[in-house]
């Protein structure tokens, strides 16, 4: 089409054309942006609205965290007397340290499932129940019991042996405690 004008018409149609293609893709490109501004928009404006939700601390949360620490810290004070009288038997071993001793000796695949301490005037006993994997576990539990120096004598009865594998067992231990 510009090849039937002459020198300077031609030009002045080729600079037209070219400046109506660049104002065509500017707009176009424009409109891509305020399209994808506005589509963005609502997304932007929920994620600042839940950011401030968690930024920004509720008066009625904060209050009802006072009165959960003021509950908790009643309830510690109510623990700590507790113990205090726990702790009058100051001449006696302490249960902790029984557990602790009968924790230690445990062997693998042994499951303690209750500890019971009965104190007497000049002696005590201890009633371990639990189960044990293999025949083998009791065995070497009973004796690792037995190493024990604070442990007077440990019963274990022959009944607890008759099962090879997952068994029940009662184990009495004499002590001084």
């Amino acid at each position: 089409m510009f090849t039937f004008l002459f020198g300077e018409y031609r030009r002045k149609a080729i600079r037209g054309y070219r400046e109506r293609l660049f104002l065509m893709y500017l707009g176009i490109v424009s409109a891509s942006l305020f399209a994808a501004c506005a589509l963005f928009m609502p997304a932007y404006l929920l994620s600042a609205a839940k950011r401030d939700a968690i930024l920004i601390p509720d008066a009625s949360l904060s209050e009802k965290a006072k009165t959960e620490s003021k509950a908790i810290e009643g309830e510690v004070r109510a623990l700590k007397e507790k113990l205090s009288y726990a702790k009058a038997d100051a001449d006696d071993i302490a249960l902790s340290a029984v557990l602790e001793r009968v924790g230690a000796r445990r062997e693998p695949g042994i499951s303690i499932t209750s500890v019971a301490l009965r104190r007497g005037a000049e002696k005590g006993a201890i009633s371990i129940s639990g189960r044990a994997a293999t025949r083998d576990a009791l065995v070497s539990f009973s004796k690792s019991l037995q190493g024990e120096p604070s442990f007077g004598s440990v019963n274990l009865p022959v009944s607890s042996l008759a099962k090879s594998r997952d068994i029940p067992f009662s184990i009495s231990i004499d002590s001084k405690f």
